[in-house]
């Protein structure tokens, strides 16, 4: 029970850090049917306000011929992916994927860190606790720990302030 409970919340927290899966279901005007809160979320946040409607752009992307490509917009470290599923019982569906390219934690092995270490400052650096890495990467407590007094040693900080600020610094720099 507690193995099944804890690859749960391991699953939970890669989906909620790392990919947000919305559907919009429009009829045959156009006009939503459904548009679940994480798409008018990105929608607000990639093309500005809707007014309960998908932003002109994707509607213009919806009558141009895509040829099965995706709608792709990016900001600052986010990412929207639309596709367009086709029609289901006369609803246009629409998949919207909004992705937070917050970086890829092998991108930290650039600071001389093991795979390891890599992972857990990239974990600690999107906020989670010492028992949250754990979890996530389903290692104990004190290894964690364990592989932050070595990020620390080999960052020459002295904090865990200092070293999340090392690896956004890093994640930021390699994303741009």
């Amino acid at each position: 029970m507690i193995g099944s409970l804890q690859r749960q919340l391991r699953v939970d927290a890669f989906v909620r850090t790392r990919l947000d899966k919305s559907l919009v279901e429009l009829d045959a005007t156009g006009r939503p049917l459904r548009i679940d809160p994480g798409a008018a979320e990105a929608f607000a946040l990639f093309f500005g306000a809707s007014n309960g409607r998908p932003p002109e752009e994707v509607q213009g992307w919806l009558m141009s011929d895509s040829e099965g490509q995706p709608l792709v917009r990016e900001h600052q470290f986010e990412r929207i992916v639309i596709r367009d599923l086709g029609t289901v019982n006369g609803s246009r569906v629409l998949l919207v994927e909004a992705t937070h390219q917050k970086g890829d934690p092998e991108r930290l092995r650039c600071l001389g860190l093991t795979r390891r270490e890599a992972e857990t400052l990239y974990w600690i650096a999107q906020g989670k606790s010492n028992a949250e890495v754990a979890i996530i990467l389903d290692i104990r407590d004190r290894t964690v720990a364990k592989h932050l007094e070595a990020v620390y040693a080999k960052l020459d900080v002295d904090s865990r302030t200092a070293a999340t600020l090392r690896a956004i610094e890093t994640l930021a720099s390699v994303l741009h």
